[in-house]
């Protein structure tokens, strides 16, 4: 039998002074009983061994991090939830506009307006949908945005406002000109 990922990254780490970290990328993509199994549950008793289904025993050492990112406002992470914060603590990373602000003044893009939408787009979608900025760290962003709103940004929205009337103040039509600074 081969050794999955994480018997991999542990003997790894094994050889290793101090801690070690795993990084699992949108966890909220990946089927997290088929991916960690029952090392899910050794994770929770770190430090002790743990006896699997098979008869072997797993023990996670305490030096051993896991860091999981996901995006909280996927539905699907609703069922691994529960199970998820047993395990890891969780800590919401808001938007920082102040460092998209910087990113694009210094491709010579004003993003006061996109900001100012952003923030109130936010407001409407609430702490569990907000929309983030990772959409606009484009070098070309001035070319593309119209096509970056109406393609991810509006179907973000259309996904979790549900309904016309809340969607249609943030469509692009309604946003352009305030956040592309272009006179009407």
């Amino acid at each position: 039998r081969v050794p999955g990922r994480l018997l991999e990254f542990m003997e790894r780490a094994s050889v290793l002074d101090g801690p070690s970290v795993l990084v699992l990328d949108d966890l909220h993509r990946a089927d997290l009983a088929r991916v960690l199994g029952e090392s899910l549950h050794a994770l929770e008793y770190r430090g002790q061994p743990v006896r699997l289904a098979s008869g072997a025993e797993l023990t996670i050492p305490r030096e051993l991090y896991v860091i999981g990112t996901m995006n909280a406002s996927e539905r699907a992470i609703t069922v691994a939830d529960q199970s998820l914060r047993r395990r890891f603590a969780f800590v919401a990373l808001p938007p920082r506009f102040d460092v998209l602000s910087r990113y694009l003044a210094a491709r010579g893009f004003d993003a006061d307006g996109l900001i100012e939408t952003l923030r109130e787009m936010n407001d409407a979608l609430g702490v569990d949908a907000p929309v983030g900025t990772a959409h606009f760290f484009r070098d070309d962003l001035g070319e593309v945005l119209e096509d970056v709103w109406t393609h991810e940004v509006e179907a973000h929205l259309e996904h979790h406002l549900r309904g016309e009337d809340r969607v249609a103040p943030f469509r692009w039509n309604s946003v352009k000109t305030r956040v592309t600074g272009a006179r009407a």
